[in-house]
């Protein structure tokens, strides 16, 4: 009984350990986006918050933290995330980047789930009136060119990165954006497990869809 009761233990662990670092990813990867002095605990927190109230599962949240990849991808393109450039008189309180992985979150929740949390109790959860979220959403869907689409291959590709950081730490993972920004250091330093990730930051053409599987 004692054992079954460690095991479950180190389990549990390992999944917050998991999450902390999924968070850190998306943290770092929202800083790169938004080339603004973010608070980073403040963000973090943020994230944590939505993640938890909404019921995210690990497959919903990497996959918006993808997402976030394929947004990075694209900083150096005309009229890039214009939309968000500012704080919104709406949600003063609510920074850039939060509003970005919100979109986010709230995309990869509708592309993977027939029945999903209602906009309206997005509005709750976050502070943001119904009327920017929708407005978010729709930007950041065009911002991303509408490269929702992922497949097996690159879902098993990067959960396996974030596992293998887990288990392999104490030196985690850094992501970085495809060109690098002089004001984030820590994004600047390419790995190798990034390198041989970044061909499959975006999104191939189908005309159909697969389903992302769970990583649990």
């Amino acid at each position: 009984m004692e054992l079954k009761q460690k095991s479950i233990a180190r389990s549990i662990d390992r999944k917050n350990e998991f999450l902390d670092l999924a968070i850190d990813f998306a943290v770092l990867t929202l800083h790169s986006i938004c080339s603004e002095p973010n608070n980073p605990l403040s963000l973090k927190k943020f994230i944590r918050q939505m993640v938890l109230y909404s019921g995210t599962t690990y497959s919903t949240l990497l996959t918006s933290i993808l997402y976030l990849f394929r947004l990075n991808s694209m900083k150096n393109e005309f009229n890039y995330l214009t939309h968000f450039r500012t704080n919104h008189p709406a949600a003063p309180a609510i920074s850039r980047a939060a509003r970005v992985f919100l979109a986010s979150l709230i995309t990869a929740h509708k592309y993977l789930h027939d029945r999903t949390t209602s906009t309206k109790a997005w509005s709750k959860l976050s502070n943001v009136p119904i009327v920017l979220l929708k407005t978010d959403e729709i930007e950041f869907l065009k911002t991303i060119k509408f490269q929702l689409f992922v497949t097996t291959c690159t879902f098993e590709k990067w959960s396996i990165l974030l596992r293998n950081t887990v288990t392999s730490r104490p030196t985690p993972i850094v992501p970085a954006p495809v060109q690098p920004s002089h004001s984030h250091p820590p994004l600047t330093k390419l790995t190798k497990a990034h390198v041989s990730f970044h061909p499959y930051l975006r999104a191939p053409k189908q005309d159909y869809y697969e389903k992302v599987p769970s990583l649990y």
